[in-house]
C-alpha cells in the first residue's frame, strides 16, 4: 500500500466505492489489506493502475474532476477505485496527472 499523505504535489486523495460497498472500503489500509488477502496465487495481481494526463491548459479543479469521472466509470464496472490527482509541483509541473488504482 502506498501512503501518499506526505508526498508533495498530491492535491487530493480519495476512494470511490459502489453505494452498497461495506464501510471499511473507505479505509485505505483495510481496502488494500483485503485486496491482498483475496489474492492467493504467488503471481497474482492485487491492483491495476491507470495514469491519466489531462491537458496542462485546464485548471487543477477540472483535472481533478476529469480524474474523478474516469474513476467513477471504473467503480461502476469493477468496484472500488483509489485516486491521487497530482498537481504541477516538482516533476509534474508542466502537466499535472492523476493516478487511479483499483483492486484487481
Amino acid at each position: 500500500m502506498h501512503d501518499y499523505t506526505a508526498k508533495r504535489g498530491v492535491e487530493a486523495c480519495f476512494i470511490l466505492a459502489p453505494d452498497d460497498a461495506p464501510e471499511w472500503a473507505q479505509d485505505r489500509a483495510a481496502l488494500w489489506n483485503a485486496a491482498e488477502a483475496r489474492e492467493t496465487r504467488s503471481n497474482s495481481v492485487t491492483a491495476r493502475e491507470w495514469e491519466l494526463g489531462p491537458p496542462s491548459e485546464i485548471s487543477d479543479a477540472a483535472r481533478i474532476e476529469i480524474t474523478r469521472a474516469f474513476a467513477q466509470q471504473l467503480v461502476e464496472r469493477y468496484g472500488v477505485a483509489e485516486i491521487y490527482p497530482k498537481g504541477r509541483a516538482g516533476a509534474c509541473r508542466a502537466s499535472g496527472h492523476g493516478d487511479v488504482c483499483r483492486s484487481a
